[in-house]
């Protein structure tokens, strides 16, 4: 190819056009176009007869920083390369997108200095636009491989040299730089390109394997689970950083190791044990090859691509950061708060007090109190105000599920230990609560066993899955509850004394709202506002004659009576008050009951004959007539008034103003047992 320039002829042309005065013009008889054009960017430009100095040594640390990876993976390459072209007098030096000297290779790899003649300094610029036409500013220029000869350079200093330059392009096929060959022209090397090429060829390749890689690796590092890429051997062959975590390996190097020697195989379920058969989420606990225990998720998807080539993929997903992600949402949320707790009465300020208590220690909780006292409400605000607030809050009612049930629901199970049951495994209440706060309802319901069960793992701090091979450390506040009287029970056996003693180092007692009467009110207004907007009665008032049949009313569901019958009434409520005719006929029957009582002891109310004729009803003949139809009508429904309304046909709320008015008690009326 050298053969074929007229030296003599271009050196003539870069004398008259470059240095000399004279425009360069478009074409030029025995030169490269490509030559030409670059000269005619540039004259004007560029000095010809002196070199631009490198940039800052600070500059050019950063530069080869933001380019390290191209320099650590094209240097093994070129110093390969140098080892054909030693004796040539040849140096290589790698070029950022810019025109930027990297790094170099010489001859002299000891001191790292240059040939003098030739000196190339890191952080020299070849771009055009700093030095004219070289190999380096055409390569760049035309996205190719090209040579420059001799007096094609627009530099003189360069006019008895040779370069060689290709470019190097990233996986996305975006120029990142090129690699240049430069020396005496006088040692023309006809295929010093063409092995430049070559070496070109290996380091995008490995250059588009790392950034795939690395794509790879920050898409996998973007997944909450730890990722196991394995080949048809199940050696591992890519793993994301959670990996490392999950199988708790510290900085063991996982790359190139059989799976088998991280994990142990005994220990994975009989299903998984080959990482041949697709499993989907199963929960199960596995030993590391330190053999520590991991209570894991495990999902295996096998699978060969088009080339027969076998790739196995395996998702590892801590079963204690599942639990952590679960109780965030409300199934293991606690939204009650000692704020939450509504009176004003010295019980319900005392079992505030003793429940702030309970909150800062890690000693278990008994809460006694009846139905709808709000034990559970006390519970989530002990676990609000702990140490463990951060953590789940787990609840349990023993009486709602059948006692073959409970032990499951508490251990959980590994999967395949139950015919009907999970397939991949049940986590159990004890690992759900780890770290936060279980909560037991009704444990009077738990099975004599399952106490013994529930002492153990007390004791213990430990819990194993029912078809479980390992133990797993859990820490729980424990809060329980009940109606019963536990000691009664453990007299007679049906309550194990040593678990009742663990538990009943704090007791808390919510005593019934009949016997706080000051909190009845407070609890009523405290649901108006809750519910009076779903009513469509906003700024709902209550008539005083209500507040009295409140006060008269025992409440034998507490709280949660108290609930029901607020969301009730304000629904049948016809305007924004209250009224006594809005009121359920338990309550009615009850106040009025309470009233005719009354009204006997004090001397006012004899029986509930008809009211006697006054002036105003004398000769009314529509007011007996009304009552007797009342009286006839309750007596037939048996003293039921909704019905007795119905087939008065009229509102609820009108037989219940008229009965008031004639003094008349429903309850008087229900067919005796």
């Amino acid at each position: 190819m050298i053969s074929s320039f007229d030296f003599p002829a271009i050196q003539r042309a870069w004398e008259r056009y470059v240095l000399g005065p004279e425009p360069v013009p478009e074409h030029i008889e025995g030169v490269r176009q490509e030559i030409v054009d670059s000269w005619r960017r540039t004259k004007g430009k560029v000095n010809p007869l002196s070199l631009g100095k490198p940039i800052p040594e600070e500059t050019l640390y950063k530069i080869q920083e933001e380019n390290a990876q191209f320099i650590s993976i094209a240097r093994p390459y070129l110093l390969n390369l140098f080892e054909y072209l030693r004796d040539s007098g040849y140096q290589i030096t790698i070029v950022d997108k810019n025109g930027c000297i990297l790094d170099t290779i010489f001859d002299d790899s000891v001191s790292r200095e240059p040939p003098e003649q030739f000196r190339i300094e890191n952080g020299s610029l070849f771009a055009e636009e700093a030095a004219g036409v070289n190999g380096i500013s055409l390569c760049l220029q035309l996205q190719r491989p090209v040579s420059v000869f001799g007096p094609e350079h627009f530099q003189q200093s360069n006019h008895n040299s040779i370069c060689y330059a290709a470019p190097i392009h990233d996986q996305f096929h975006h120029c990142i730089g090129c690699v240049d060959i430069s020396g005496p022209l006088k040692n023309y090397h006809p295929s010093a390109l063409a092995m430049l090429q070559i070496a070109i060829s290996g380091i995008e390749r490995e250059l588009s394997f790392r950034q795939t890689n690395a794509v790879l690796t920050s898409t996998l590092d973007a997944f909450n689970e730890g990722i196991l890429v394995l080949n048809g051997d199940n050696v591992i062959i890519h793993h994301n950083a959670k990996a490392r975590e999950v199988l708790a390996v510290g900085e063991d190097t996982l790359i190139g190791q059989s799976v088998y020697s991280v994990l142990r195989q005994d220990s994975l379920p009989a299903p998984a044990q080959s990482l041949r058969q697709r499993i989907s989420s199963m929960e199960c606990t596995i030993l590391n090859r330190y053999q520590t225990p991991l209570d894991v998720s495990l999902t295996v998807i096998p699978a060969d691509d088009t080339n027969g080539l076998h790739i196995t993929l395996i998702k590892l997903e801590s079963r204690a950061e599942m639990a952590h992600l679960v109780y965030r949402g409300n199934e293991f949320s606690a939204h009650y708060t000692f704020d939450s707790v509504i009176g004003v009465s010295p019980g319900i300020q005392s079992v505030k007090a003793m429940g702030m208590v309970a909150a800062t220690t890690s000693t278990p909780v008994l809460i006694f109190g009846e139905q709808g006292t709000g034990k559970e409400i006390i519970a989530q605000a002990i676990h609000n105000s702990s140490q463990w607030a951060d953590g789940p809050f787990v609840s349990l009612n023993c009486s709602k599920l059948p006692r073959g049930l409970l032990e499951s629901d508490l251990f959980g199970y590994e999967g395949g230990v139950f015919c009907g049951g999970k397939e991949n495994g049940y986590t159990g209440k004890f690992e759900l609560a780890n770290g936060g706060t279980l909560f037991i309802d009704e444990i009077d319901c738990l099975s004599l066993e399952a106490q013994g069960d529930l002492l153990q793992v007390l004791q213990t701090g430990t819990v194993t899955r029912l078809g479980g091979k390992y133990a797993k450390s859990v820490s729980f506040k424990l809060i329980v509850a009940t109606t019963t009287n536990l000691l009664s029970a453990v007299q007679k056996r049906n309550f194990r004394g040593d678990l009742y003693y663990r538990l009943n180092a704090m007791t808390i007692t919510i005593p019934p709202l009949r016997e706080r009467k000051e909190d009845i009110m407070p609890v009523a207004r405290h649901f108006v506002e809750q519910y009076q907007f779903d009513a469509g009665k906003p700024a709902v008032s209550v008539d005083p004659e209500v507040e009295q049949a409140l006060l008269a009313y025992h409440w034998p569901n507490n709280t949660r009576e108290v609930e029901a019958m607020v969301e009730e009434t304000l629904h049948i409520a016809e305007d924004s008050v209250i009224h006594l005719s809005d009121l359920p006929t338990t309550l009615l029957s009850n106040y009025y009951a309470d009233k005719a009582r009354q009204e006997k002891k004090d001397g006012t109310r004899e029986n509930v004959d008809p009211p006697e004729e006054t002036e105003d009803t004398r000769g009314s003949q529509s007011h007996l007539e009304e009552y007797q139809s009342i009286i006839s009508e309750l007596k037939a429904q048996e003293g039921n008034a909704k019905k007795t309304a119905a087939a008065l046909h009229m509102p609820l709320s009108t037989l219940y103003r008229k009965l008031n008015k004639y003094g008349v008690n429903p309850k008087d009326y229900k067919k005796k047992g």
